[in-house]
């Protein structure tokens, strides 16, 4: 698919009262395009920008004041360059304002463009020097002047206002088009925390602008909350064929691959994220949790070990950690206890106050809660005296499974894995095995959630599992 870059609309006017229309018109040409089948649209500051979007095309334009005060404003004069060849189209000049021009350009890239959200030009040029409340007053149907009005309200932290605002924009019945009264009901809906509002409101965004990765990247979010990570995976995968090598979504497409029971799939992308600039060590990292959480122990071992050889410093040396936890896990404490020497001899040379706490946590998950009890008890860890109350059962994770259900459902599922194992052993303990046993499809990650309850984790998991006759 065709690819271009909306390059800045410069003003060669010279004056500087005229700075509003380029910007204006490149926006209006944007959300024109937003829907299109022909062409993949981006906006780019710089030409570096639009290579990274993978652009195939740019486009430039500049614009100037008209002669005659008969004709209309401004005189637009734009060019489409070939990334590769950097040859240019001829100029094509088009006479008026911004949103006359900036629809004639559109109707040229492709035909099938939609008209902009107001055909008032005045409201245009209000929603052009950001008085977006003027803008509406002169167009009350303006849906994309409502919108970042609201927005705006939004980030000055006047959320009541905000919300007052996006309910007056849906009760204009002249908005546009379904385009505009979606984009509000998303807001609308992330505010009230209206999830079912919220894939609606995107459903019809998808719909009508099928080439907007921001809008398939929320989807995308949404899916992953509800653990539906294949589902969440292809959103990915298309945001990525209109980013492609986008760093943060190969990332997330990994995990949702790796969470959706595709470890081969979760490699493969994973391995693309590592030879992105700066991710190698991450790459590497994530690597690691993708077959941890599928059971693939050794291999997990392996890619966090190879993060502490490259970074030993990476998030604060807890590679080692969770290279031990994959190596007990597979079989071999004796080896995963080597592993964690140097570790721990480290911490004591640097007088961690949290080094004997640390010790203790790894021989209390790993089965020898005597040895861990009898350490802490000696130590002057702050920590000790909580830990302790923890172990010996005065205090400890919530027992009520509708507790567990929620704090499980508001987690992460990406890193959800303390409360998964809590809320799988209290069902198990009510009779409700077969409600537990997706909760126990994938390892919990090691070190997460609360830490005092992390070494609690891995024993309940294995203790769970076992009951249920899960090997």
């Amino acid at each position: 698919m065709d690819r271009l870059a909306i390059m800045p609309f410069e003003n060669l006017t010279g004056d500087a009262s005229a700075d509003w229309a380029g910007p204006a018109a490149a926006a209006i040409l944007i959300e024109e395009l937003a829907g299109s089948t022909k062409v993949v649209i981006s906006r780019a500051t710089n030409p570096g920008e639009a290579y990274q979007a993978k652009a195939s095309r740019f486009l430039h334009a500049t614009y100037t004041r008209s002669a005659s005060a008969q004709d209309p404003p401004f005189r637009m004069a734009y060019q489409v360059e070939d990334a590769v060849s950097h040859k240019l189209t001829d100029p094509v000049t088009i006479a008026g304002d911004p949103l006359s021009a900036a629809h004639a350009i559109a109707i040229r890239i492709d035909n099938a463009a939609k008209p902009f959200s107001t055909a008032d030009a005045k409201a245009v040029e209000a929603w052009g020097h950001a008085d977006f409340e003027r803008a509406v007053q002169l167009d009350p149907g303006f849906g994309t002047a409502w919108g970042l009005w609201v927005q705006k309200l939004a980030a000055e932290g006047k959320a009541a206002e905000a919300v007052q605002n996006a309910e007056r924009a849906l009760q204009q019945t002249g908005l546009r088009s379904d385009v505009q009264r979606a984009q509000i009901q998303l807001l609308l809906a992330g505010w009230r925390q209206d999830q079912g509002g919220r894939r609606a409101a995107l459903d019809v965004l998808a719909r009508a602008t099928p080439n907007d990765p921001v809008v398939l990247s929320e989807i995308a979010a949404i899916e992953i909350s509800a653990r539906r990570f294949s589902e969440a995976a292809a959103q990915f995968r298309r945001v990525l064929e209109l980013k492609p090598g986008d760093s943060a979504i190969l990332n997330s497409l990994g995990y949702a691959e790796a969470y959706g029971g595709n470890v081969e799939a979760a490699r493969q992308t994973l391995e693309q994220y590592g030879k992105q600039p700066g991710q190698e060590i991450n790459a590497l990292d994530s690597l690691g949790e993708a077959h941890f959480v599928n059971g693939r122990f050794q291999e997990a071992a392996g890619y966090f070990h190879q993060v502490q050889r490259r970074d030993p410093s990476f998030l604060g040396g807890t590679a080692l950690l969770k290279a031990a936890y994959a190596e007990w896990l597979s079989g071999n404490l004796a080896t995963a206890d080597a592993t964690l020497t140097p570790f721990f001899s480290s911490l004591v040379e640097r007088r961690d106050p949290a080094a004997a706490w640390r010790e203790a946590s790894w021989l209390y998950a790993t089965g020898r809660r005597a040895l861990a009890i009898e350490k802490l008890e000696a130590s002057p860890s702050p920590l000790a005296a909580q830990q302790l109350a923890v172990w010996k059962g005065q205090n400890g994770p919530p027992l009520d499974i509708a507790v567990l259900a929620g704090r499980y459902r508001n987690s992460s599922p990406f890193n959800d894995g303390m409360y998964r194992a809590f809320y799988a052993t209290a069902l198990v303990a009510a009779g409700r095995g077969e409600e537990a046993r997706p909760l126990l499809r994938h390892w919990p990650l090691p070190l997460e959630g609360e830490p005092l309850f992390q070494a609690l984790v891995f024993q309940q998991f294995l203790e769970t599992r076992k009951k249920l006759g899960i090997h």
